[in-house]
Formats: C-alpha cells, sequence, structure tokens
C-alpha cells in the first residue's frame, strides 16, 4: 500500500496499542509507586534504628550517671560517718581531760582543806 499516515503494523489495532501503552504506563507508575513505598519504608526503618542507638546511648549514660551518683554518695556517707566518729572521740578526750583536771582540782582543794584543818 502506498499513502496513508504511516506503516501499517501487523497484530494490535491503534487502538489496542494505545490501551496497552496505557497499561505499561500503569504498571510502570505502579512499580513506582511501589518502589518509592519501599524507599520511604527504609529510610523509616533506618530512622527508627538510630533512634534505637541514641535511646541505648542515653540509657547507658543514665545508668553511668547513677552508678556515679551513688559512689558519690557512698564516699559522703563515709566521710560523714568518719567526721561523727572523729567528734565523738575528741568529745570524749576533752570529757576526759576535763574530769583529770576537776580531779586534781578537787585533790588540791582537800589537800587545801586538810592544810589549813591542821
Amino acid at each position: 500500500r502506498t499513502g496513508g499516515w504511516g506503516r501499517r503494523r501487523r497484530g494490535r489495532s491503534k487502538a489496542l496499542r494505545s490501551l496497552h501503552k496505557a497499561g505499561l504506563e500503569k504498571a510502570e507508575e505502579g512499580e513506582l509507586r511501589e518502589k518509592q513505598f519501599e524507599y520511604e519504608l527504609a529510610v523509616k526503618e533506618e530512622v527508627v534504628e538510630q533512634l534505637h542507638r541514641l535511646v541505648a546511648e542515653k540509657d547507658e549514660m543514665v545508668r553511668g550517671m547513677r552508678e556515679e551518683m551513688s559512689q558519690r554518695e557512698e564516699r559522703y556517707r563515709r566521710a560523714v560517718e568518719e567526721m561523727r566518729q572523729e567528734f565523738k572521740e575528741k568529745i570524749e578526750m576533752v570529757k576526759a581531760e576535763r574530769s583529770e583536771k576537776v580531779n586534781g582540782l578537787n585533790a588540791r582543794l582537800e589537800e587545801e582543806k586538810s592544810n589549813v584543818q591542821t
């Protein structure tokens, strides 16, 4: 045949070809949508993993800080207990010294009395 608008293709009619092409485009569009969805899902999963890692790091930091605080509290408690003990010992020493002085003064007083009486 000569003339006409283009080469005649065997098989599908022009209408069927355009329908088929539209179908392919729809399929490609669906695949693109699916790939986009998978990509977004992967990105979200990565973000979730990063968040989990951050939370784990924070937990570790908090645990370390708590341990440090409890060690500090323990050191503080021990220091206070030691100071209390030293203070008690000093009080006992002062009491002992005072009673020695008082006993010494009482003895001297008794001696003075006996000297005065004789």
